[in-house]
Order: C-alpha cells, then sequence, then structure tokens
C-alpha cells in the first residue's frame, strides 16, 4: 500500500515502522509454523522400509518449501546401485531383493537424523539432506561407500552406489533438482561406477 504508485519512496519512518512490525511479528509466525499438524505420514516402500517413490515426490516438495522459508540449504543425493542388471541375472530377482534391503539398511545406518533416505525405485535410492549442502551430500556417499567396502555380501563380494548430487539453486523447483541430480548420476556411471558427481 505505501509503494503503490512508482513515485512513492520509503522513508526513515516507514523504514523503521515496518521493521517493527517485522520484529513483533516474526516470533508468533516461526512459532506457529513449528506447531502447524505435521504431515501426514508417508508411506514405506515395503522391501527396503524406506519412503517410497510417492513419499520422496512429497517430501522435495515439503523440503524445499522448508529450507526456502528458513533460507536454509538442501542437497539431493540420487543413488543408483552398480551393476544391479548383473546382479539380478547372476543370484536372481529374489535374491537380489535381499541384497537391496542389506543396501537400504546400510543407506539408513549412515544417514544423520534429518536426512530422509527413499527407494526411488529398482535400484535406485534418493537422500534428501535439508540443511545441508552438496560437501555433505558427498560426505554421506563416502560414508555409504566405506560401509559397504567393510560389508561383503555373499555370493557377490563387495556391492556400490555411483551417485548424483545436485543443491538446491534459488530458481530450482523439484523438477530441477531432480534432473540436476539424475544428470550428475549419469555422469558418475558413464565415468566408470562407483563414484558421486
Amino acid at each position: 500500500v505505501l509503494s503503490r504508485t512508482p513515485d512513492r519512496q520509503f522513508s526513515e519512518i516507514d523504514i523503521t515502522s515496518l521493521e517493527n512490525v517485522l520484529s513483533i511479528t516474526r516470533p508468533a509466525l516461526e512459532t506457529s509454523l513449528e506447531l502447524r499438524e505435521p504431515d501426514p505420514v508417508p508411506e514405506r516402500d515395503p522391501l527396503t522400509d524406506l519412503y517410497d517413490r510417492p513419499a520422496f515426490h512429497a517430501l522435495l516438495d515439503r523440503e524445499i518449501g522448508r529450507a526456502r522459508g528458513r533460507r536454509e540449504p538442501l542437497a539431493l543425493l540420487v543413488l543408483d546401485v552398480d551393476r544391479m542388471t548383473t546382479i539380478n541375472a547372476r543370484i536372481g530377482h529374489l535374491a537380489a531383493d535381499e541384497v537391496l534391503a542389506t543396501l537400504a539398511r546400510v543407506l539408513d545406518d549412515v544417514c544423520g537424523p534429518r536426512d530422509l533416505p527413499c527407494r526411488i525405485g529398482g535400484g535406485r535410492f534418493g537422500v534428501l539432506l535439508s540443511v545441508a549442502d552438496s560437501r555433505d551430500a558427498e560426505a554421506l556417499f563416502d560414508r555409504l561407500q566405506t560401509a559397504l567396502r567393510e560389508r561383503s555380501l555373499p555370493k557377490l563380494g563387495v556391492v556400490s552406489f555411483s551417485g548424483g548430487v545436485a543443491e538446491l539453486l534459488p530458481k530450482d523447483d523439484a523438477t530441477a533438482l531432480v534432473v540436476r541430480a539424475d544428470a550428475a548420476l549419469a555422469l558418475a556411471k558413464s565415468s566408470g561406477r562407483d563414484m558421486v558427481v
């Protein structure tokens, strides 16, 4: 209202008044955000007990909104089990499902308390890292790979992931963030696997 006309400028009094209103209302707004109804519990993938694909997309939208509202960083780590087709052919789909369940447990174990690990489908996983940047996502990938190297799987030995990381940019929506993480994952795969880009 104060600035509807192009030639209207904010005076020092206007600015001070607006700052006073903001300082009074901000704690109440922050409290109301904390006390609002919790989001419904997302669905879990029955094989891995991680959040499933629809939950991933719902959580992604929610976390982007939170990151923007709080002006905090958000990172996405997309993972793909290396040579999953070969694993299926070598040990069969039922045994490969057990491998996926084991890998999901290892992933869940190395994630931090704020991280949201999800199974996107097949051998693909995604982790939303709130209040985290790309370096944090890369560090999570390194912890995952270290944990996997210490755990040899029957008939397979060491199984690895390739990973792609993207950090939320001001212009990003959910699709743009996922597309950039997927592009990074594709580069990791084409560059020899068992690495993060």
